[in-house]
């Protein structure tokens, strides 16, 4: 599932230019993968996914990515809870700065 921020379609799509939404960070106008299907109704976002809101991968791929991965889940999840981790599993480390 995909979904950008496009801003407030009641104010000609004002809006950041960068917000971080549901632990997402978005720029106005590019897409980004998610994993949470609250992004389809939600009127600032565009939002390309399955009409179920859930992502488009096999839920036997996804417990296979997390296995791999030696990520911990709870046998029944669902496809959206396994793609959040598996997100947050591959997501790049946040950098820091040095010398702060």
């Amino acid at each position: 599932m995909k979904a950008r921020f496009i801003g407030d379609p009641n104010d000609n799509f004002s809006g950041a230019n960068q917000i971080t939404v549901w632990g997402h960070e978005f720029v106005k106008d590019e897409w980004r993968k998610v994993s949470n299907a609250k992004f389809a109704r939600h009127s600032h976002f565009e939002f390309d996914g399955d009409e179920d809101g859930e992502p488009d991968l096999d839920i036997e791929e996804l417990k296979k990515s997390l296995d791999t991965l030696g990520v911990k889940y709870h046998h029944k999840a669902g496809p959206a809870k396994l793609a959040e981790l598996l997100e947050a599993a591959t997501a790049p480390p946040a950098s820091t700065e040095e010398g702060a």
